[in-house]
């Protein structure tokens, strides 16, 4: 499944200067206004390291757990390798995954916010014939507009063929290929298992993450459903639009389906939780959710609502580049039925968090991901300027000039419900009903048969939890078997594919 890991992001940068940035030992002279390609691998790597040292020096939620790490990060090492070796970690396992550095981070905010080149799909993998020998790319859903649309790909359309080759289980051939075929290249031909023959030449395009609202009558009442991929701040828009809309359908309950949704930014969140949660609640200014950061941030944010959010239906982010009222959007609902599968994340599960504490929520589905911390992401360059009255002119001049393009994402606080309570810590949310998603069937996500809402329905109708409207209409080959890896996004619009002997089949980055 596709992890889009566009996680909950805090939607400005602070700058905290409650520490110094600490200087590099040494300065490398720049020769004749050139250098060699050995001498800049080294400046760009004291620039970036000096740089991540000094953020995860004062941003890190964990800190003072790693600081002997941080004491000792040397400005010659990789930065990429160093972030992860040292990020925060129990019984010798990564605690934190997410945060990371990169040297692309024009991608990185890029794919954050929903914009990127893209072929408009999404997929999941399975293992495909009588010996599962080959594996094929299953279509969960495509974006509006993309095009995979408009060549008429569905969900449930397997892919079998990628550039004139299949995807082999043997040695893991099929990494390389989903990787930098499927996905990140600029065309690709495809065939599916039925034979059809597709080229797609990928778009720079918006993924409208408000997939899929429709209103939906069950058991005598009017029930709201939404498939919702991505926290994006662009979505706000949309998601006021649909929730007027399921007022004035007189909506009861909502099933909001978060399949494939990795998160996204706090605001958009903030803004979502002011039209599900009761309206009383969010007139009152009850408290949306609270953050517990390191000892420097706790202090600097003493005052500041950063450090607990409030429900409010007047929300508006730093500089009013983003203001909403939802006053009149709140929708009034009495329950929340939540769909996760796996790669529900972030701001997928701090939304859920903090609604749980003043409305009923009942998950179906799979276990979600488990990302319990909100990062910020930060620019190499941006950094350099909002310390520059603490270092010496030659370290910012370096560090503006070769660390372009850098940037850090990092994770600054763990989120929790009004009573400081996240449940979702550390493995994600257990469903009330466990279900498993069947892109296979080829039975479209709101469809009422389709495998994780038919579970819904049938509860909502008082029926034991089934899925057994998916079987009737099944689209797909019988001989597919799911793989026990995941598609994912690491938040760069790079795919990365881990193959299945990875333990856990998680990409950690």
């Amino acid at each position: 499944m596709l992890f889009s890991l566009a996680v909950s992001l805090v939607f400005s940068m602070w700058t905290v200067s409650c520490k110094k940035a600490e200087q590099p030992s040494e300065q490398t002279p720049n020769e004749n206004g050139g250098e060699e390609i050995d001498t800049k691998l080294v400046q760009t790597r004291k620039a970036v390291n000096y740089f991540g040292k000094n953020v995860m020096n004062t941003y890190y939620l964990w800190n003072s757990e790693i600081s002997r790490d941080i004491v000792t990060w040397g400005l010659d090492e990789d930065p990429v390798a160093k972030v992860k070796q040292i990020r925060y970690k129990e019984d010798g396992k990564d605690f934190d995954r997410w945060t990371q550095i990169t040297d692309d981070f024009e991608s990185f905010t890029s794919s954050v916010a929903g914009i990127s080149e893209t072929y408009g799909y999404d997929v999941t993998l399975y293992l495909y014939g009588d010996d599962n020998s080959e594996v094929v790319a299953v279509i969960t859903y495509v974006y509006a507009g993309s095009p995979a649309e408009k060549a008429g790909l569905k969900r449930g359309d397997a892919i079998q063929w990628v550039n004139g080759k299949k995807m082999f289980v043997k040695n893991n051939n099929y990494v390389h290929t989903v990787n930098y075929e499927l996905f990140n290249s600029k065309e690709v031909e495809i065939k599916l298992v039925d034979g059809t023959e597709i080229k797609l030449v990928a778009k720079e395009m918006y993924e409208d993450p408000v997939h899929l609202a429709k209103t939906l009558d069950i058991a005598g009442k009017k029930v709201g459903y939404l498939h919702f991929t991505s926290f994006t701040l662009k979505a706000c828009d949309r998601l006021v639009e649909v929730c007027r809309s399921f007022k004035a359908d007189a909506v009861e309950e909502l099933i909001l389906d978060l399949r494939y949704n990795g998160g996204g930014y706090v605001f958009t969140q903030q803004v979502l939780a002011s039209m599900l949660a009761p309206d009383k609640v969010v007139r009152s200014g009850a408290v949306l959710e609270k953050n517990i950061y390191n000892a420097i941030l706790t202090e600097a944010f003493k005052d500041d609502l950063e450090v607990k959010f409030s429900y409010s239906h007047e929300i508006t982010s730093s500089g009013v580049k983003y203001s909403y009222n939802t006053e009149d959007a709140n929708i009034g609902i009495k329950k929340i039925w939540v769909i996760y599968d796996s790669g529900s994340a972030s701001a997928s599960e701090s939304l859920v968090t903090c609604l749980m504490p003043y409305i009923p929520i009942t998950i179906v589905g799979q276990k979600s991901h488990g990302k319990f911390c909100s990062g910020i992401m930060i620019s190499s360059p941006d950094w350099y300027d909002d310390y520059k009255s603490q270092i010496d002119q030659t370290t910012y001049a370096n560090g503006k000039r070769y660390s372009q393009n850098w940037g850090i994402y990092v994770m600054i606080g763990r989120f929790a419900d009004k009573n400081g309570n996240t449940p979702c810590m550390p493995d994600g949310f257990t469903p009330d009903y466990p279900a498993m998603d069947n892109p296979k069937d080829g039975i479209p996500l709101g469809d009422p048969d389709e495998s994780m809402l038919s579970v819904v329905v049938s509860l909502i109708n008082g029926q034991s939890a089934s899925a057994s409207g998916s079987q009737a209409r099944r689209r797909g080959p019988d001989n597919m078997t799911p793989m026990d890896v995941r598609v994912e996004s690491p938040s760069f619009g790079k795919y990365i594919l881990i193959p299945r002997n990875i333990p856990q089949g998680r990409v950690e980055f």
